[in-house]
């Protein structure tokens, strides 16, 4: 299933923390895939592992590097403390002690880990757990890790280094796509449906612009094959837009959390 190599790809982003203590973080986003088929009910019905937003405050793109011990406590969230382990994949001994991050990393992984605080504390309150088809969602991050025979693949996974074992890697991209689906059902619950892309979409849209595509051919073959084209190219161009809404809609929700809440952030 193609939503096993989307999520794989979640993974290694999450997974990929690691090695951006020297550099900032790409913000992970669902690719368009205009030439995978049209999704099963079973399917359209599982909301997407969508990416915590970045915070709305801008942060200097380049400064000194930002040295963080792994045992300070560098921010806390209606009195929950967040510690580097919340930052990045840690293991539990044997860890160094301090990191260097660059300023503009240190501040995308720390929002990052604010954002996911404040989504599990309002989950919690709105009594939002996940659902089966979101374990099953978390189960593929294992799978795609561990690989079939229990060996994470060369092209899947980064290995295990000297700040953070296989497993904690795991738990770590599990945790984190965690928070991103408990984001997804409560934007639900207030009304900001996922950003999926259904057939009837796909048909409005054309019947809408069917001049801009033109009348499909007589030919039963050409014309099974103009739709495709159209198809596909209808539901690219309603994917960017529907996720650039979303974003939205997901940035103006954690900055409500945000404002209601108390984030205090300790200085580097």
């Amino acid at each position: 299933m193609k939503r096993s190599y989307v999520l794989a790809g979640a993974v290694v982003i999450g997974l990929a923390a690691l090695g951006l203590l020297q550099r900032r973080p790409s913000v992970w986003q669902a690719p368009p895939q205009p030439d995978a088929p049209a999704p099963s009910p079973t399917e359209a019905d599982l909301p997407p592992i969508n990416d915590l937003p970045e915070s709305p405050v801008v942060e200097p793109a380049v400064g000194p590097p930002v040295v963080i011990r792994s045992d300070r406590p560098l921010a806390t969230v209606n009195g929950v403390a967040i510690t580097l382990r919340d930052l990045i994949p840690l293991s539990e001994t044997n860890a160094p002690t301090q990191y260097t991050f660059t300023t503009a990393g240190y501040h995308y992984l720390l929002e990052r880990a604010i954002a996911r605080e404040l989504v599990t504390q309002q989950a919690r309150a709105q009594g939002i757990t996940l659902t089966p088809q979101h374990h099953d969602q978390l189960a593929h991050i294992e799978q795609a890790c561990y690989g079939r025979d229990g060996v994470a693949p060369d092209n899947v996974l980064a290995r295990p280094n000297e700040t953070s074992s296989l497993e904690n890697q795991i738990h770590f991209a599990v945790r984190d796509a965690t928070g991103r689906l408990l984001l997804t059902e409560l934007l639900a619950a207030n009304g900001v449906p996922p950003p999926h892309v259904t057939e009837a979409q796909v048909l409005a849209h054309y019947q809408a612009h069917q001049q801009q595509f033109g009348a499909l051919p007589q030919s039963p073959a050409e014309r099974d094959a103009a739709w495709q084209r159209i198809r596909n190219q209808i539901r690219q161009e309603l994917t960017r837009a529907n996720l650039r809404s979303y974003q939205t809609e997901q940035e103006t929700y954690l900055a409500q959390l945000r404002s209601r809440a108390s984030v205090q952030v300790t200085n580097p």
